[in-house]
């Protein structure tokens, strides 16, 4: 059971662990994606609100995107409609994400562990409170390695029929943040917009889980920026499945800018396709694998 320890960061509570109480949500329902399982866009926005929270409280300053130039989500229990939620961060003391920054998502009312993010953060963190490895445990990647990613070459993988744009949309002033960037919450928005074609392009749609009683899932997400966008920029969405496991459909994004194909960023997620009534996962169909080896032929 979380508890609070009576220490306080610019007014911030610390839990009996030594992490700072950051942000509390609320789950709404127009927030819940076709499982009833609040967006995964949504995790984000609270896990970017939660990082500049604690930046604020431990150097005086905001700095924008650059508290997570990369973040890395394991998402554990679902949040459904209706439900609070708590974010608890602090810096990692140790190890081999020493002076990242952890949060860790709880059900505000079970308290059951929901969610985790590492983010590797481009100011001087030496400031924040720290706690060592085994607090992080439960937050290190699983399916997805830690490092950064490489920009693709998108537009020659295109060409190659091994990706394909997913999603476009122009960028308006109001998806930007207090720098003029755009917040990770919003480049996640656009993935989850164009990761429904991907799987309809492998013939699992939303229609046809539903009527086999399966479901699809995200299980691991990381995104990496890259580079900027402009107010009115057209964006576009490059995405593809570039490998298949027994029971993972592993995903690739990349936002790019449509005049010049420059990489913003880059999203990788872990999906699954579970079974509704088990909750377990099941093997990837044939038919997907199929599907995924005639692009990775192409």
């Amino acid at each position: 059971m979380v508890s609070r320890s009576g220490a306080y960061l610019a007014g911030l509570p610390i839990n009996s662990d030594g992490m700072v109480e950051c942000h509390r949500g609320y789950v709404s329902a127009w927030e819940c994606d076709e499982n009833d399982h609040w967006n995964n866009q949504f995790y984000f926005r609270a896990f970017q609100l939660a990082a500049e929270t604690l930046a604020i409280a431990g150097t005086g300053e905001n700095p924008g995107i650059d508290s997570a130039r990369l973040r890395h989500i394991r998402f554990r229990r679902e949040l459904r409609n209706t439900q609070t939620l708590i974010i608890y961060s602090a810096r990692v003391a140790e190890g081999l994400h020493k002076g990242d920054i952890v949060h860790l998502m709880y059900n505000a009312h079970t308290n059951d562990f929901c969610a985790s993010a590492i983010d590797r953060p481009a100011y001087d963190t030496g400031k924040l409170p720290e706690i060592g490895e085994e607090f992080i445990k439960d937050a290190l990647p699983r399916g997805i390695s830690p490092e950064p990613h490489e920009p693709l070459d998108a537009v020659a993988m295109i060409a190659q029929n091994s990706m394909f744009c997913s999603h476009f949309g122009i960028l308006r002033p109001g998806e930007l943040d207090h720098n003029g960037d755009i917040p990770a919450n919003e480049i996640i928005r656009r993935t989850t917009q164009g990761a429904p074609h991907v799987w309809d392009t492998l013939g699992l749609s939303a229609e046809r889980l539903h009527e086999n009683g399966l479901a699809r899932v995200v299980v691991e997400m990381k995104m990496t920026y890259h580079g900027t966008c402009n107010p009115g920029d057209a964006l576009q969405l490059v995405s593809g499945v570039l490998e298949v496991g027994e029971t993972t459909l592993p995903m690739r994004h990349q936002l790019i800018r449509s005049a010049n194909g420059d990489a913003i960023a880059s999203i990788e997620s872990c999906g699954l396709i579970i079974d509704k009534q088990r909750r377990t996962a099941t093997r990837i169909p044939q038919f997907i694998i199929d599907a995924c080896k005639r692009s990775f032929d192409a």
